[in-house]
């Protein structure tokens, strides 16, 4: 949840507070939130038009294979839901609230695009990378599992500065330079990563003069201040050392340390409980104090998912193996094999009505086989909270393109009764809050607890059914499109519908050929064309069509012309929120697809969108006296992929006029 202003203070004493340390030969606890952000701004990611993700999910592999090169085993976890007692429900909407103003920045402003943590965990899944989610926020739970595994922790949350780690906390910020260095037995060079390492008890010495204490650095981060508990405008007085006042100030950690010191306390525990007794109880300060304390000092144990546990069950044999040769933890193989066993590993997990969730859906929470904290904060808080993308500020929001493929989540997770989700958005520059109630009728009856009794068949139905298409109904008039193809086609028919301002005939030929590059370019470096265990993350239909194309290299050249890093600002105009809407209904569409069980396998974002492209060859082929000419020479007229991108192109036409003819829900 953040202490405010503890990383600053850190990190302005850093010779005081971090050590250097050479991160090899060991697991590691990674938050995956902070991740991502980092790996944007460390490797500077393009994201001015939206979303580069073939660059993004190249960068997470280099990330991770230098982890591999220092012998680092990740585990990443996620967050989950947002906590149901709501305590941090001002702070999350006064960070879309802030997003919504920057929009109308002048300077260039990050916002994390749509996409970028379907194609994080598409990576993840690829690399065979240990991940779990949290139900609910994670930084606790990291503390735990860090602990239970012996290893130290991976993020930019200053939580951590608080948490009593064994073995410690290495800031995203402090990472350095990958070393080789030389075996002195076997003249084999080894890497390492150099880092700077935080502990606890070295802060817990220097600023307290005490040894070991679990109560006194949480007591400190409350009275710095977090989301539980805000510490600005009281006074503290203890009576048996009046002459000794504190206003906490967040900006001053050095006064709050010295008045602590100066009251002499026994331990930290004892300052806990004689501030507790001072803060007035009308305002509820003493319970935040106490809730804030707690949240800091009990990380014996998970809260609702035995995270150890249940993030080992389900890997291999081998892996599990090696998870448990020369580690510092208490597991054993002959142990971790019994992780395996899916019982105990979920405490019951009940919605905002008090019924209980069915274990598949908890469970593939926990997994990230489904998104945890968009389906949870559905069950649960019956809202969701959307980040603003790079969108033009006086149009609807992108998400307002996507809704309907929502309306079909919603009643799937809620059911069909009386009550809506708070959508969270914003209608121009203004926070807007739209409640959304689920369809009453679904064409094919599906709750979460009947998914599992569906046939694929119903399950692919009903995600036709989202997308517009009626039950028995035809997608495309060629029957040898893979079903990925389709799905495509149908995301991009109900985005040309639904779009604002109007799509054009020059978006959708944008967005195909932008699909065509990045497959050429991912065929090309790997030279493989075969249809032969196709990695899934591929459209099928184009992978077969390039197999003897002869216009593969001035496809590539083509991706290379028009995907030059973009440094400068860009104010978001037509194309880039275009290009956005699309991302909303391609990442809903691939939610309900989840919640489904996965009945259609649909490609990573990373062999679908580079905005880069799209925005520059969207603006070259607006300039095109005759743009179909131009394409038909650049694909080979009567080619394999000039076929390809015909039928899609006609079928996405086709199918976004009936929809336009049909009647709205």
């Amino acid at each position: 949840m953040g202490v405010r202003f503890l990383t600053s203070y850190i990190i302005e004493n850093d010779d005081k507070f971090l050590c250097d340390y050479d991160l090899q030969d060991t697991k590691l606890i990674i938050d995956g939130s902070s991740l991502i952000f980092f790996l944007y701004e460390h490797y500077k990611i393009p994201h001015q038009f939206g979303g580069d993700y073939d660059i993004f999910a190249r960068r997470c592999k280099e990330f991770f294979n230098i982890l591999t090169q220092c012998n680092v085993t990740p585990v990443v976890v996620f967050d989950g839901a947002d906590d149901p007692n709501n305590m941090k429900l001002t702070t999350l909407e006064g960070r879309m609230y802030r997003q919504i103003n920057k929009l109308s920045s002048e300077k260039e402003e990050f916002f994390l695009p749509h996409l970028s943590f379907v194609t994080f965990r598409q990576v993840l899944v690829e690399l065979d990378i240990a991940h779990v989610a949290s139900l609910y926020e994670a930084d606790k739970e990291i503390a735990v599992l860090a602990n239970k595994l012996g290893c130290p922790v991976l993020s930019n949350d200053s939580d951590f500065y608080v948490f009593r780690l064994s073995r410690g906390y290495i800031p995203l910020a402090c990472i350095g330079e990958l070393v080789p260095k030389q075996n002195a037995t076997s003249g084999i060079p080894t890497f390492y990563l150099k880092v700077k390492l935080y502990r606890s008890e070295d802060f817990l010495s220097k600023e307290f003069d005490m040894k070991d204490d679990e109560y006194m650095l949480p007591v400190f981060a409350t009275l710095m201040g977090n989301d539980y508990f805000d510490s600005r405008g009281i006074t503290l007085s203890l009576q048996r050392n009046p002459k000794y006042m504190l206003r906490p100030d967040p900006k001053e950690p050095q006064n709050i340390i010295q008045w602590i010191c100066k009251t002499d306390f026994i331990s930290g525990k004892t300052a806990f409980w004689e501030i507790w007794r001072e803060l007035p109880e009308n305002m509820k300060f003493s319970k935040l104090f106490e809730e804030s304390v707690i949240y800091y000092q009990d990380i014996k144990d998970f809260a609702i998912v035995k995270m150890d546990m249940f993030l080992y069950g389900n890997r291999n044999e081998d892996y599990l193996r090696r998870s448990a040769v020369n580690e510092d933890n208490d597991y054993t193989e002959t142990s971790m094999t019994l992780y395996q066993r899916k019982s105990g590993n979920l405490s019951e997990v009940e919605d905002r009505d008090g019924n209980l969730l069915p274990s598949w859906f908890v469970e593939s929470s926990a997994k990230c086989d489904i998104k945890c904290s968009f389906f949870l904060n559905i069950a649960i808080n019956h809202r969701l909270i959307f980040k603003p993308q790079k969108e033009m500020v006086k149009s609807s929001s992108s998400h307002s393109c996507s809704r309907r493929i929502r309306r079909y989540i919603y009643s799937i997770v809620l059911g069909s009764k009386d009550t809506y989700v708070e959508e969270n958005d914003r209608m121009e520059e203004h926070p807007r809050k739209y409640f959304v109630e689920p369809f009453d009728k679904l064409p094919i009856r599906a709750n979460l607890a009947s998914i599992p009794e569906l046939s694929h068949t119903d399950r692919v139905n009903l995600l036709y059914a989202a997308l517009g298409v009626r039950p028995g109904a035809k997608v495309t008039m060629d029957k040898k499109l893979n079903r990925s193809s389709e799905i495509f086609i149908l995301v991009s028919a109900l985005w040309m519908k639904n779009a604002k301002p109007r799509i054009t005939e020059r978006h959708l030929t944008t967005l195909i050929i932008g699909v065509l590059v990045l497959h050429a370019k991912e065929l090309k470096q790997a030279n493989k064309f075969a249809m032969t265990d196709l990695p899934q993350h591929l459209y099928r239909d184009i992978v077969k069509a390039m197999q003897h194309c002869a216009c593969i290299d001035s496809i590539v050249e083509l991706g290379r012309r028009f995907n030059k890093s973009e440094t400068s600002h860009c104010q978001p105009n037509h194309d880039v929120h275009a290009y956005t809407q699309f991302q909303s209904c391609y990442l809903h569409t691939l939610y309900l697809n989840q919640v489904l069980q996965s009945p259609v396998c649909i490609p990573s974002p990373s062999m679908t969108l580079n905005c880069t492209f799209l925005y520059k060859f969207g603006l070259h082929l607006k300039n095109e006296r005759y743009p179909n000419r131009y394409i038909t020479s650049l694909l080979g007229d009567g080619s394999s992929i000039h076929n390809i991108f015909k039928k899609w192109k006609a079928a996405v036409l086709v199918s976004s006029l009936e929809r336009s003819l049909m009647k709205k829900v």
